[in-house]
């Protein structure tokens, strides 16, 4: 399994990174070798040594950088799935993926980004800016949705809100709900 985000999850810092750090935990449980791909390709000194302690591949360093291209066509054919995380990141990945790789793509949304946006557009109704970004990570989640085969959410809400609107416009990518698992062991 292939997973991309933006940086080794920091599982004591914020709730993505625990999930993501679960989702590898359970993905190594079941027995799948792990790659792990983070977006800033850093070395972190805190956070990916336990990564590698429970033996996931960590790339990292400059030789990557702008090479990810080049790197899923050597290993392609190592990769069984590929769990990407977050739109912003994502996005940048999904071209590459499909052009390199038959690895089936899952996307795990932690919100419905846009959807958090439009909330706030309720408190903020005449904020021009808000208003923008709100219509362009809609575009951008929607985007994901769309070129990906299955999408994952922790709320069914979130679940029965995307997969409306894949009936509309991509009936055949899966739609999930899946809890976070918010209450496991962190990392010593």
């Amino acid at each position: 399994v292939l997973i991309i985000d933006h940086y080794a999850p920091q599982p004591d810092r914020d709730a993505g990174s625990r999930t993501m750090w679960q989702f590898i935990r359970m993905f190594l449980h079941r027995g799948f070798a792990v790659k792990f791909w983070p977006e800033n390709l850093h070395n972190d000194p805190a956070y990916v040594p336990p990564l590698q302690q429970l033996g996931v591949e960590v790339i990292y360093g400059a030789e990557y950088r702008r090479g990810f291209a080049q790197w899923i066509g050597e290993h392609a054919d190592d990769i069984d799935c590929v769990l990407l995380s977050r739109p912003h990141i994502a996005v940048d990945f999904i071209d590459d993926l499909r052009r390199h790789s038959h690895a089936p793509l899952l996307y795990y949304g932690h919100d419905v980004h846009y959807l958090r946006i439009e909330d706030q557009l309720r408190l903020q109704p005449d904020d021009k800016a808000l208003r923008a970004l709100c219509e362009k990570t809609r575009r951008l989640e929607q985007r994901i949705w769309k070129a990906v085969d299955v999408v994952y959410y922790p709320s069914a809400l979130e679940t029965a809100h995307v997969r409306t609107w894949l009936d509309q416009h991509a009936p055949a990518v899966r739609c999930h709900t899946v809890a976070a698992y918010a209450y496991d062991a962190l990392p010593d």
